[in-house]
């Protein structure tokens, strides 16, 4: 669910190049394959892939839980252009990794 949100938050904000990063990888894998499920797993995977027809270009992209420290700090902070005061020396540790 907290992909389905992120993409809607980015494409209310008119954001079309979009890479979503996750560290689910049933979730990634189905988005990839665009499998879909007869489940409410399923239906959030549908309204995702539905979101992404208006994204150009797109990734999904799977990382492990202590790949990306930042994103731990708070899962549900989205942020554009600026990085908050409280995560510039996680996000910096980050871009170290890559």
């Amino acid at each position: 669910m907290a992909v389905r949100h992120a993409l809607t938050i980015a494409l209310e904000a008119g954001f079309r190049r979009v890479i979503v990063e996750a560290d689910c990888m049933k979730v990634i894998h189905h988005l990839r394959n665009k499998i879909k499920e007869s489940s409410s797993f399923g239906c959030i995977i549908a309204d995702i892939l539905a979101l992404v027809e208006q994204c150009n270009p797109f990734c999904f992209s799977h990382v492990r839980r202590t790949g990306k420290r930042s994103r731990h700090y708070d899962q549900m902070m989205v942020w554009v252009e600026d990085i908050p005061a409280q995560l510039q020396s996680f996000v910096l540790q980050d871009i170290s990794f890559d």
